[in-house]
């Protein structure tokens, strides 16, 4: 599984709002269930399109942050997330099968 996110600005004013996308893409062979993303920064679950995703499959969330007079004096807003799913096991299928 991987997890990209994007703000809509690199460069912001005091008070700006920052929009977040947060693309997960499943990676892996078998079904993802329960995908979901929390923006760890923010404290906040990112709604996402789908939580659910076949191999190859993405979905995307966005959130927007308010910035704060501290972020402009800090001069940047440092963001985190973490995006967490189950496997589903059941829906492998081996890509070669040598007998």
């Amino acid at each position: 599984m991987n997890l990209t996110k994007k703000p809509n600005v690199s460069i912001y004013n005091d008070g700006q709002s920052v929009t977040y996308t947060y693309n997960v893409t499943n990676t892996v062979n078998v079904l993802l269930t329960s995908v979901n993303v929390t923006d760890t920064t923010f404290g906040k679950l990112i709604s996402l399109g789908t939580t659910t995703l076949v191999p190859g499959a993405s979905t995307t969330g966005t959130y927007t942050y308010p910035t704060t007079q501290t972020d402009y004096n800090n001069g940047s807003v440092v963001d985190n997330a973490l995006a967490k799913a189950h496997l589903n096991p059941q829906s492998f299928k081996p890509l070669l099968v040598l007998q």
